[in-house]
């Protein structure tokens, strides 16, 4: 009881409140132009998995990133995936991009 007291009172709802009015006036303009549109369905998907994720990052607690070797740990590993993906990516129109496409 008193972690989910926790939890609620950790979350931002003003943050919360906007990003579910923004998805909503979205939905409402996308639904708008067309009976049957398959984006609909997929943003409703995308909408529900994202709230699964703000949830689950407001209940961690991020103090553990003060700490100057996580973060430079986490910089490095950034820094060597996109040194990757600029040594091994192909070029797709004019672009780099990692995945072959057969489009």
């Amino acid at each position: 009881m008193n972690f989910l007291r926790l939890a609620l009172r950790s979350i931002d709802w003003i943050l919360l409140g906007s990003a579910l009015l923004l998805s909503a006036a979205g939905l409402v303009t996308m639904n708008s132009f067309a009976q049957s549109n398959t984006f609909f369905d997929q943003q409703i998907i995308w909408i529900i998995l994202s709230l699964g994720v703000f949830f689950s990052a407001s209940v961690l607690d991020w103090r553990f990133l003060r700490n100057t070797q996580v973060v430079m740990t986490i910089f490095i590993a950034s820094v060597g995936a996109l040194a990757l993906l600029f040594l091994l990516g192909t070029f797709s129109l004019r672009y780099r991009a990692l995945f072959h496409s057969t489009v």
